[in-house]
């Protein structure tokens, strides 16, 4: 917001200054090195560098067309509360909150135990008891674009497949030897959100281990879409399954959540661990 605010505001002097235009252009050509060295960063962090003044702008410029000045400055009283609302404007001017999502701290499972209030194996000699959560945050329909599109290289799908997004939580924990696995759990705003975002997370899971091997079919549990039918079905849980080199990988759909690990150790039992998080 802040820096969409100064950016409006620096375009529409310029377009009122004509030679200052001409000499703003002018000194953009003394900032090579700069451009540069933002090319040569990780696509992630060099979308996530620009993205408060790109779709910032675009978002403080829907509130200046609405109410102009005055609707900008009430925003910093109001203030946005997610990606979500900066990229669809109109998910602000609704209020459309983000959903609050929790997670089970896991390290206890991860370090042998079999979930919260177990205790972990401690057993200086056993790799397994050295698991410990090192991040818990929110990705956000812009993180989750970013991920997406890392692999996936369409940005129009992969910004289909992040909105929707209702709320978030993930975490990280960090093993031995610098082995990483991430935790996540999302909500969508309908079930076919959910179901799109499986399935394109799915889709970039199998670009991102591409020798990924698949562990048995997609695991579908049904119930009857109509208690008095026995014949209709839906899916009560639609999970997936790999084997990477970098540990395995389990997606799981649930109505309108969606749970991810990914870089789960050989030891920890993914049932037990998906039972924790739902």
């Amino acid at each position: 917001m802040i820096e969409g605010d100064a950016t409006l505001a620096m375009a529409l002097y310029v377009a009122n200054n004509p030679l200052v235009a001409l000499a703003f252009l002018k000194s953009l050509g003394t900032t090579g090195m700069a451009s540069e060295e933002l090319d040569k960063a990780p696509r992630a962090l060099r979308e996530s560098l620009l993205f408060p003044y790109q779709d910032g702008e675009k978002w403080v410029s829907a509130l200046y067309k609405r109410g102009g000045w005055n609707e900008v400055s009430q925003a910093f009283t109001t203030l946005p509360q997610s990606t979500e609302q900066i990229l669809h404007p109109e998910k602000y001017f609704a209020h459309e909150a983000p959903v609050k999502v929790t997670l089970p701290d896991i390290a206890n499972l991860l370090n042998g135990g079999r979930g919260r209030g177990v205790p972990p194996v401690t057993h200086a000699q056993d790799a397994r008891a050295t698991w410990r959560r090192i991040a818990y945050d929110v990705q956000g329909e812009w993180g989750f674009y970013l991920i997406l599109d890392q692999f996936l290289k369409s940005p129009a799908e992969s910004r289909r497949a992040a909105a929707g997004w209702g709320g978030d939580r993930f975490a990280v924990y960090e093993g031995p030897n610098g082995a990483a696995c991430i935790v996540s759990l999302s909500v969508w705003d309908t079930e076919n959100d959910a179901r799109e975002f499986f399935d394109t997370y799915v889709k970039r899971t199998e670009l991102r281990y591409p020798s990924a091997e698949k562990l048995g079919i997609p695991v579908v549990t049904s119930k009857p879409t109509d208690a008095s039918s026995t014949n209709l079905q839906r899916p009560v849980a639609d999970t997936r399954y790999y084997e990477t080199s970098e540990g395995r990988v389990v997606i799981e759909l649930r109505g309108n959540l969606v749970a991810i690990v990914e870089g789960l150790p050989d030891h920890a039992d993914a049932k037990s661990l998906l039972k924790l998080l739902w």
